[in-house]
């Protein structure tokens, strides 16, 4: 055993022990970090410091930082280290130097560009639909240190010495990719609560990346670590397809399309029966109303599913689980022409205005007649339409 045991620190210099004077510089240049922890500790007085372009650089003496982060430049630092002293007055403490000191080097240009993710949905709740929009993303950002005194301190803490690169990249990928998560979620929230769509916020992806940006400015998550955000990508952001909330949209907007075509067959043949008309708006209600179910709909518009018989097989292909309904047929008096029900004692259909049928003498019923081309009544026993000309 050695009589005056040497610092362990001291296998990670040059040759693998101090000497005299040391010249600490990153020797991790050519690697892209943000912070640098040298691993030259404990050396010499007047040793020098050497700081390279786009970096700057922390003196730790005994635990506190000395003076001013040293910019590009040589410097000599004062230490309590002294040649062949040190050894003496370290031989104590079994060689572990009583006069603790480091150099921390920071990144003060734009770093390379590095990825973020979503490992975990953002939820963002949609009150229209009850539910959670999981969204799901990824893109790139670049960082800068601005305040390497922050960085070191709200960072990095007492624990400098046991700090790699890698270890000090992973804790700012986490913040940062913390930041965009928190800010993604507050501008769709915000654009939603204000009556905008996520589907329409999620499509307008220039637009979303300079509010992204701008939240994350405005919240300062960055701040506290002297970090600045200089650029960010936003390559994909979509709701995911596996969750609860994509799959009840696209239910209903099957349902709106359902609506939509039925409103336009209504729209093309004007005399189409009654119950065709009903249909289209029970799927629109339901449409509007995707908890509600087919039955409250039709209830909700005052009619039966008895008086629409083609529209159970429609509901059932447009909504899983809904059950079949039995028709039923109209109890009173019924419209000649459109079907639609009428009240006892009325003279004409309040859905279309036909005249409804008139007693003949002995108490039987005559039903008018109506061309099928354009809906004019035909007098007993015409073979052509007077209006049209079209045979009947």
């Amino acid at each position: 055993m050695a009589l005056f045991p040497k610092n362990p620190n001291e296998s990670l210099f040059p040759g693998g022990k101090k000497h005299f004077t040391e010249v600490i510089k990153n020797d991790q240049s050519g690697v892209d970090q943000i912070a640098y922890v040298n691993s030259q500790e404990d050396f010499n007085i007047g040793s020098t410091l050497i700081v390279g372009p786009g970096e700057q650089a922390i003196f730790l003496r005994d635990g506190q930082i000395v003076g001013e982060p040293f910019g590009p430049g040589r410097y000599v630092l004062e230490t309590n280290n002294y040649p062949f002293v040190s050894r003496l007055v370290n031989a104590v403490s079994g060689g572990v130097s009583s006069f603790h000191c480091t150099v921390v080097f920071f990144r003060t240009v734009d770093s390379a560009p590095m990825g973020w993710g979503t490992a975990t949905p953002i939820q963002v709740f949609d009150r229209e639909f009850g539910l959670d929009a999981d969204i799901r993303g990824y893109g790139q950002y670049i960082l800068r240190v601005a305040d390497p005194r922050a960085l070191l301190v709200n960072l990095m803490g007492d624990n400098v010495s046991g700090m790699d690169a890698a270890y000090i990249g992973q804790q700012l990928e986490g913040i940062v990719v913390e930041a965009i998560r928190a800010a993604v979620a507050e501008v769709i929230g915000d654009a939603m609560d204000a009556g905008d769509d996520v589907m329409n916020v999620l499509r307008h992806g220039r637009e979303l990346k300079g509010s992204v940006c701008d939240a994350i400015a405005e919240s300062s998550a960055l701040d506290r670590y002297g970090l600045v955000l200089t650029s960010l990508s936003i390559m994909d952001l979509h709701v995911s397809r596996d969750s609860p909330y994509y799959k009840l949209r696209q239910q209903n907007a099957a349902s709106r399309q359902k609506a939509r075509d039925m409103g336009n067959f209504a729209g093309a043949y004007p005399n189409a029966a009654w119950s065709a008309q009903q249909s289209v708006e029970v799927m629109h209600h339901v449409a509007d109303n995707p908890a509600g179910g087919v039955a409250s709909a039709a209830a909700g518009l005052g009619m039966g599913l008895g008086a629409m018989p083609a529209f159970g097989a429609q509901a059932a292909s447009v909504f899983p689980g809904a059950q079949p309904v039995v028709a039923q047929q109209p109890t009173g008096p019924t419209c000649p022409k459109c079907g639609a029900p009428a009240s006892p004692g009325s003279r004409f259909c309040s859905v279309c205005g036909t005249p409804l049928a008139a007693s003949r003498p002995g108490g039987s019923a005559a039903a008018p007649r109506f061309c099928a081309s354009c809906g004019a009544e035909l007098a007993a026993g015409a073979n052509f339409c007077p209006s049209c000309g079209t045979r009947v």
